[in-house]
């Protein structure tokens, strides 16, 4: 058994190196990638855990339940797609335009939209400013265009390579 702070290289496609942790809070004990382990604040808190406690109630853990698919997870309206959380909308609700025809829009466009006051175009972005796609605080989010989305996402991604040479010397 591996202990807590224990590090491998697994090699797939490319070499990752994993490191082992323990949840604080729930005590789980699994192998991560050391990339997510560091974007995590090296907490090493699990993805259930990761709400317990935290003021924005969407990050909140939820008991989840496959939905008639078998697909996606849904709990009373809310459901997890790629890491980013959906909401369903219902028909008579002014932003309902922004849904997909399940009825489900993404919460940081929605949280966005009713921040503006008027529904989102399909052309624009809600980009969030720490990477965390659960964190759907209006002071985390900015809106952009598409070109100006994938700008700010390849300058964040450069930042993060200098910081991380910078820590490394």
């Amino acid at each position: 058994m591996p202990e807590i702070g224990d590090q491998r290289g697994r090699i797939s496609v490319v070499k990752v190196k994993e490191i082992f942790v323990e949840c604080p809070r729930c005590h789980t004990q699994r192998w991560i990638t050391l990339h997510t382990f560091k974007r995590c604040g090296e907490t090493g808190i699990c993805f259930r855990c990761g709400g317990k406690g935290n003021e924005n109630p969407r990050l909140r853990p939820r008991v989840a339940s496959k939905d008639k698919d078998n697909k996606t997870f849904w709990d009373n309206g809310h459901t997890i797609e790629n890491r980013y959380l959906l909401v369903r909308l219902h028909p008579d609700d002014f932003y309902y335009s922004m849904a997909r025809s399940s009825g489900y829009v993404f919460e940081h466009r929605l949280v966005m939209a009713k921040h503006l006051g008027r529904p989102l175009h399909a052309w624009e972005f809600v980009h969030h400013k720490n990477d965390i796609k659960t964190d759907n605080r209006i002071e985390n989010l900015t809106l952009a265009s598409a070109d100006g989305h994938a700008a700010s996402t390849v300058l964040q991604e450069k930042v993060k390579r200098l910081e991380a040479q910078l820590a490394s010397k």
